[in-house]
């Protein structure tokens, strides 16, 4: 997409809930899935970035994309799907990472990085 613009930052840096977003602007913008998609084929997933797509950059008074006018995504929360048979220790693992990543739940078959999670 040669009319395809991208700025990348880190939302929340030095903070346990610190995530790399990528908002694009363009003419034509692609489909959010298709977008995460080809994101996915070349990044390891503790690699890719939240994507967001936007009309256009707000700038500041000095012509600067404006960062802080950016819109920030919320974390998606995805109900996990319920843990069959007796495994103590998957549950143990889903209810720790449900805590790490405040969420109610985290299923065994759930990404860490897709429910939010960085790595350290």
């Amino acid at each position: 997409m040669p009319d395809l613009r991208v700025v990348a930052s880190v939302v929340d840096a030095g903070t346990p809930s610190a995530r790399l977003v990528a908002w694009m602007t363009g003419a034509q913008l692609p489909d959010h899935a298709d977008a995460t998609a080809a994101v996915a084929q070349v990044l390891l997933a503790h690699m890719r970035p939240i994507l967001v797509m936007v009309d256009g950059f707000p700038r500041t008074a000095g012509g600067k994309i404006d960062k802080a006018a950016l819109p920030v995504p919320e974390v998606a929360v995805h109900p996990a799907p319920v843990l069959d048979g007796d495994d103590t220790l998957v549950r143990d693992v889903s209810a720790i990472m449900a805590n790490l990543l405040g969420s109610p739940d985290v299923g065994a078959d759930q990404s860490f990085y897709d429910l939010g999670g960085i790595p350290f």
